[in-house]
């Protein structure tokens, strides 16, 4: 055999054993240390790009970070993601305890928006919702002047006085009222949400409750009845309250 041949068959040979090689790498998915994407980008079909536990950045041309998937911290870290306004500051992000994850939108000044309540697992976090009370068929108006107009009962059962139905979106409430008595004694109240005792109190207050049955009986966005009920007791002969906070709270 000619020597022209012999060194034909060893280069056929050694490409053979490359092309052998470079088949080995991509089948057994060899890692990318680092790498560079040219002006014509990168496609993926058909498959996905993972990522275990790197991150993945979208950098402005100014340098900063405006959208960020890996270790995202909301008091503690976890896997999440990161949105940025041109500044840098926060825009939109899920972290925080795994299990007990917030979502959370901002404003340009870093204030929130709107978040879920992680804690819980149920329902909102911010904004905080007001909400609604009006007078009952039971309550009464008294006498005239200061008070006059704040619904009063003369009774020593509970009387339902004031009442609502609102859309229920955080796991606390916080309520406030102000009381005031004929003839001494006390003005008790209590708050009932969905038909079950959230508050109870003698005289005026200012509280946080737990929504009753929260996540449970009582779902997020789903409508129950407030109804606020009165009684004169310790000798009060006629009872007035007025309620001037009633809102959602975050855990």
């Amino acid at each position: 055999m000619p020597a022209s041949e012999f060194a034909f068959d060893g280069q056929l040979a050694r490409r053979v054993q490359q092309l052998e090689q470079k088949l080995r790498e991509l089948l057994s998915g060899r890692r990318l240390e680092d790498a560079s994407i040219g002006a014509r980008g990168l496609r993926v079909i058909g498959g996905a790009i993972t990522i275990d536990g790197g991150e993945l950045k979208l950098v402005s041309k100014d340098g900063v970070t405006v959208a960020y998937w890996g270790d995202v911290a909301f008091g503690t870290q976890s896997r999440g993601w990161r949105f940025a306004f041109d500044t840098g500051s926060s825009a939109f992000l899920l972290g925080g305890d795994t299990g007990r994850q917030t979502w959370a939108l901002y404003d340009n000044a870093g204030n929130y928006v709107m978040t879920n309540d992680g804690e819980t697992g149920h329902g909102l976090g911010r904004p905080y919702l007001n909400y609604r009370l009006v007078p009952s068929f039971e309550a009464q108006s008294f006498g005239e002047g200061n008070g006059s107009l704040w619904p009063s009962t003369a009774n020593t059962t509970a009387t339902k006085v004031m009442q609502g139905i609102n859309p229920v979106w955080h796991p606390r409430v916080s309520i406030g009222v102000s009381t005031t008595t004929i003839g001494g004694g006390s003005a008790t109240w209590r708050l009932d949400i969905g038909g079950v005792t959230a508050a109870t109190s003698a005289g005026g207050l200012t509280q946080v409750v737990p929504v009753p049955g929260w996540g449970s009986a009582i779902t997020p966005g789903s409508s129950q009845g407030f109804d606020l009920y009165l009684h004169c007791s310790g000798g009060a002969t006629r009872a007035r309250i007025q309620c001037d906070r009633l809102f959602g709270l975050q855990s």
